[in-house]
């Protein structure tokens, strides 16, 4: 079983994470920062750090370092969290540590440095005007923060705004440090103590108004997504659910659809199911594709399944996919990029880094048939709800299809 440790390194919040098992080690930190966070005139801000702390005009010498000592990099933004990392092996983890660190005490990146980047964000939010899963969430959450873009409105953001926000959000007093490695001893914390840190946000939701959206293209074959969510105050454990749903629905749906679309009438060439979860609200959405012609009769078909879902999954069902979850997880846990993500996303809920792998793996085992038909009723009775559709359709057909949702 993991160790979790909690205390002060360098005048950072920081958990560290002894697990025997693991052959790599990574050093995170994490910011209570994200697009959902942004002031509202100037959305996206988030998005910029992530792309330029990391970076700063010294990029070049910096990558040559870290790849002297084997040093794998990266970043991302969420909705409230921004997040860097460093994976490599542990013999090289204080120095890594070092370089990580180095950046609260770098000089700001140029304004030079700053427009070239701006261009390279722009090319990202054209790239991914169409990308269906964005427009899905814009559109599950429209009125909320949780709609907003990832990628800002880059008109209106400055280079004076840039810095203050760095200077304002990106300090030691707010990050949280997460270290993950075999051998703990090596690495020792200034102070410690039992506190749990987290970086948990109040619930920036607003008056949900959730829309639907045609994407209009000249292709016959059709691109669907469609879902459902519910906001609230949600605990980790609330995340197990999700997941087990997920699960139960991603086996489902590839079952049900092939049996019911692609063996009786060929209809139905991908599916997929995803959810997401936040410390406030949760979703799922059901991805697929199809030719146009049978669009309707398979929005007609996944509408029957959900309101006789309780009829469709059985008990044995649920047990058999918690048997699945629990193994698929346990081999996506064994990466350590998917362990610094799953334990840097605890801080986003009140409870801090308290679980471990093996805590999510007996929590997914105690959960109930009862527990997860209720959940889906509650995703399926919510008025948070959306349909995206990338295709070639007239207003009529179009008009036809939301009727299902």
């Amino acid at each position: 079983m993991p160790t979790i440790k909690h205390g002060i390194y360098q005048g950072i919040k920081t958990t560290v994470i002894e697990d025997k098992q693991q052959i790599m080690s990574s050093a995170s930190l994490w910011f209570a920062r994200g697009y959902a966070l942004d002031d509202t005139d100037a959305q996206g801000l988030s998005h910029f750090f992530e792309h330029l702390w990391a970076g700063g005009d010294d990029e070049y010498t910096k990558a040559k370092t870290l790849e002297e000592y084997g040093v794998n990099v990266n970043a991302y933004t969420t909705a409230y969290l921004t997040y860097y990392y460093h994976i490599q092996e542990p013999i090289h983890l204080m120095t890594s540590l070092q370089l990580l660190l180095a950046h609260f005490d770098q000089e700001s990146v140029s304004q030079e440095t700053f427009e070239k980047e701006k261009n390279i964000i722009a090319q990202e939010k054209k790239d991914s005007v169409q990308e269906i899963s964005r427009v899905f969430a814009k559109n599950l959450y429209k009125g909320s923060a949780l709609a907003q873009d990832v990628y800002g409105d880059l008109d209106n953001i400055s280079y004076e705004q840039y810095i203050q926000y760095a200077q304002l959000h990106y300090t030691k007093d707010k990050a949280h440090l997460v270290i993950i490695t075999p051998n703990a001893t090596e690495f020792v914390l200034d102070s410690a103590n039992n506190e749990i840190y987290t970086l948990a946000t109040d619930s920036l939701l607003s008056q949900i108004n959730p829309s639907n959206t045609l994407i209009p293209t000249s292709d016959d074959n059709i691109e669907i997504m469609l879902g459902y969510g519910i906001s609230g105050v949600f605990k980790e454990r609330d995340g197990y659910h999700v997941s087990l749903l997920r699960t139960v629905l991603g086996n489902f749906w590839t079952s049900i659809l092939i049996q019911e679309l692609r063996v009786k009438k060929g209809l139905v060439y991908w599916v997929d199911v995803s959810n997401n979860y936040y410390s406030n609200t949760q979703s799922i959405g059901i991805h697929y594709k199809i030719e146009k012609k049978d669009l309707i009769e398979s929005l007609g078909v996944i509408k029957t399944v959900l309101d006789n879902i309780s009829s469709y999954i059985q008990e044995e069902d649920i047990n058999r996919y918690k048997t699945i979850l629990t193994s698929s997880s346990k081999i996506y846990y064994s990466d350590i990029y998917a362990l610094t993500d799953f334990y840097g996303s605890l801080l986003a809920y009140s409870e801090g880094i308290t679980y471990t792998p093996e805590a999510f793996y007996e929590q997914v085992r105690t959960i109930s048939y009862e527990e997860v038909i209720a959940l889906a009723k509650q995703f399926l009775s919510s008025h948070i709800k959306s349909l995206v559709i990338k295709g070639n359709l007239s207003e009529e057909e179009w008009e036809e299809a939301q009727k299902y949702i």
